[in-house]
Order: structure tokens, then C-alpha cells, then sequence
């Protein structure tokens, strides 16, 4: 149960709705189908307002009181496994979202807990969504028609952070000592937007970046004894069609 409650994201009104599942399917059953969070939570009171019935009229009711920038930015940030106010700015500004905008917005879905504070590393707050919560913000961000453009520019971002790390790490450009050690730990920070970026160049058969990726964030997988994963990544970069 208390496995389930974390899928859920410990979110009062999806732990009483999976509650109501209880009477065809077992604790384990329902926690094997959170995957399809909004589809099965959808057994509220048929007493209660209509935004308290499913997870998702929920959250749709909380989403229509946002602004709009609010929307946008929360959308856009369902494409991060996790993220800093600089990466934000770099990666969701445009007309819609000024870079200057971004700080304030950030701070108003933290406010509203649609986003959540994590320990600061190297001197930079960090941020992540619930799941939940990321999960419908990145059906808005494919209803908005922005998810090919939005994820073309993390790549970006990834890919060139990873090749300046690659430089300052490896000493092929001059940087104090302590800059050399913090491309580790900032590897180890933002390894799972990596990943995400490196399966979405697979999927679009984006060989080319893929491999610079690979090769930029090489030296901190050795380090890190992540040798055979890094050959995965190259091997099945290689082994595309496009790679011909």
C-alpha cells in the first residue's frame, strides 16, 4: 500500500479514488496499472463537486485557474526529468515566455506545489513535477502542438553543456580545478535529462547527435563505472538504419 500511495505521488484525492478500485482489484493490481493513472482513477463521489470525481477533472480545474504563462511554462517543463531556473530559461523562453518571466512563473507554480523544491546542487536551486503532474502536463504540451520543439531545444541545451563539460573536464580549455571536479557532479545531477535526450535522438534518428552526446559524456561514465551502459547507447546509436 504504501508503494501505491508513492506512485501516486502521496496526492490525497488519487490515494481515495484508487481506494474505490478496491472493490474489483487488488492493492497490486491497481498499483500495476497507476501507469494509466487517469484512466483508472475515475470512481469519486458522485456526490462531490464534479472536479473532485476523477484525478483528472482535478487537476483540469486546478490547471484552468492558472494564467497563461503559467500554462505554458508548466507545460513545457513536463519535458525535464528535473531542472534549474537556468535550464528553464535556456530551454522554455520564447514570445510566449520571456527568459525575464520565467523566474516569477517558476515561483507561482511552486506556490501552487504543481512543481516541487529539491536539494540545490553546485549553488543552483533544483526543481521536478509529480508525476502525476507531469504526466498531464505533457498531454497539454502535445495538445499545444510544442512537444517537437520544446524537446529540440533540451537537446540543444544537453548537447552543448555536454560538450563544454566535456572540454572543461577534460582540460582541453582553462578552468580552475574545483570547475573540473563539478562536471561530475553535474553529470550525476542532470544524467537522467541525458538519458531522456539520447532515447529521443534513437527514436527520431538523430544518430549524429546521439553520438556527440555519447562521446561528450564519456569520461564521466568511465568515472562513474557506467562503461557497458555508455556501449549500449553507442551500439544501439549504430546499429539504426540512419546510421548507414
Amino acid at each position: 500500500m504504501a508503494e501505491l500511495c508513492r506512485s501516486l505521488d502521496g496526492i490525497p484525492l488519487a490515494i481515495e479514488l484508487a481506494a474505490a478500485r478496491v472493490r474489483t482489484l487488488t492493492v497490486d493490481q491497481i498499483r500495476m496499472r497507476v501507469a494509466d493513472r487517469f484512466g483508472l482513477l475515475t470512481l469519486g463521489d458522485r456526490a462531490a463537486p464534479p472536479r473532485q470525481r476523477t484525478l483528472r477533472a482535478a487537476i483540469d480545474w486546478s490547471h484552468e485557474l492558472l494564467s497563461q504563462r503559467e500554462q505554458v511554462l508548466l507545460r513545457r517543463l513536463s519535458l525535464f526529468a528535473g531542472w534549474s531556473v537556468e535550464m528553464a530559461e535556456h530551454v522554455c523562453a520564447d514570445e510566449q515566455m520571456p527568459a525575464g518571466s520565467v523566474l516569477d512563473t517558476l515561483g507561482a507554480l511552486l506556490d501552487k506545489s504543481l512543481v516541487v523544491r529539491e536539494p540545490a546542487v553546485l549553488g543552483q536551486a533544483r526543481f521536478r513535477m509529480l508525476d502525476t503532474i507531469r504526466e498531464y502536463a505533457a498531454e497539454r504540451l502535445a495538445a499545444a502542438g510544442e512537444a517537437a520543439a520544446i524537446a529540440r531545444r533540451l537537446r540543444d541545451y544537453v548537447l552543448a553543456e555536454a560538450e563544454r563539460n566535456f572540454a572543461v573536464g577534460m582540460a582541453l580549455v582553462p578552468a580552475p580545478w574545483q570547475d573540473r571536479v563539478d562536471v561530475f557532479r553535474r553529470y550525476d545531477v542532470d544524467a537522467r535529462n541525458v538519458w531522456l535526450v539520447l532515447s529521443q535522438c534513437l527514436a527520431d534518428g538523430d544518430v549524429g547527435t546521439g553520438l556527440r552526446i555519447c562521446n561528450a559524456i564519456r569520461p564521466c561514465m568511465l568515472v562513474r563505472g557506467e562503461f557497458a551502459l555508455g556501449c549500449e547507447w553507442v551500439d544501439a546509436f549504430l546499429a539504426s538504419d540512419e546510421a548507414a
